[in-house]
């Protein structure tokens, strides 16, 4: 199949807010089943609750599944910059100013098929290892080639260079890159990232390009989207689904009067 994977996830979750709105159809349904055997007439009633739980039912579902999908990304992102708030903290440099900054560079990954919350998280290890924001964003840049390159995930490729950074030599072995022993540590490493990069520069921007690239981006540019709409319901989603799960268990600790009632 072409639909990418966020599709699926999201029609799981649509499926599950199906089957609780069946849950209150059936209710419905047992109630009338119930009036008619008690000679109850209520086709007039039962005939709109069906249309209406109908419309309900696909219009909620709808809602629910892209809404609780977009609610689980924004939990996700915000793990991750806590996280990164974190360190930013222990480094004495958490401005809003610095946040800012910092959102905007990791989202920006979204564009080359990598989550913002992943970005944040890749972020945070090498701000970790060097202490200074300019240097985390061009590893952070390299870590994307990286990825690509090796076919593993941004997280990873951030550790990878994390190590490189400060001179793990086995770092850059498995990059395919040898620090040359003659020079000071310092210049040792700078010529190993100038070898890394004119290595695998660009390999991102060169994935985006491709077909499975530009599939990959339109899934995490769907869960940002999805994010973004999941931030802004969460507190209308919860009520909502407080509101189903409270209609389920009244209609079910009220079925036998209600039954009773229809049929009357």
């Amino acid at each position: 199949s072409f639909l990418p994977p966020a599709v699926f996830e999201i029609k799981a979750i649509a499926d599950q807010a199906i089957a609780k709105f069946k849950e209150v159809d059936g209710e419905l349904d047992k109630m009338g089943k119930q009036a008619d055997s008690a000679g109850g007439k209520i086709s007039g009633i039962d005939k709109a609750s069906q249309i209406a739980t109908a419309g309900v039912l696909a219009m909620g579902a709808a809602f629910v599944g892209f809404a609780a999908f977009g609610i689980k990304e924004a939990n996700e992102a915000e793990q991750a910059m806590n996280k990164l708030g974190v360190t930013l903290s222990n480094f004495g440099v958490n401005t809003a100013a610095t946040r800012a900054k910092v959102e905007g560079l990791t989202g920006a990954y979204v564009d080359l098929g990598f989550g913002g919350e992943e970005a944040a998280a890749g972020f945070d290890v090498l701000f970790r290892a060097t202490g200074d924001l300019d240097s985390a964003q061009a590893l952070l840049a390299s870590s994307a080639d990286l990825a690509r390159v090796k076919n593993i995930s941004l997280a990873d490729a951030s550790s990878i260079m994390a190590k490189a950074s400060m001179g793990g030599a086995k770092a850059f072995k498995e990059m395919g890159i040898t620090l040359d022993t003659t020079l000071p540590k310092a210049e040792a490493i700078d010529k190993a990232m100038g070898e890394l990069n004119a290595k695998i520069g660009g390999q991102a921007v060169a994935y985006t390009e491709t077909f499975a690239g530009q599939m990959v981006v339109m899934k995490e540019k769907f869960a940002d989207v999805a994010e973004t709409l999941g931030t802004t319901l969460m507190p209308y989603l919860k009520s909502f689904l407080d509101g189903i799960t409270k209609s389920v268990a009244w209609i079910k600790q009220n079925s036998s009067w209600l039954s009773i009632l229809a049929g009357a």
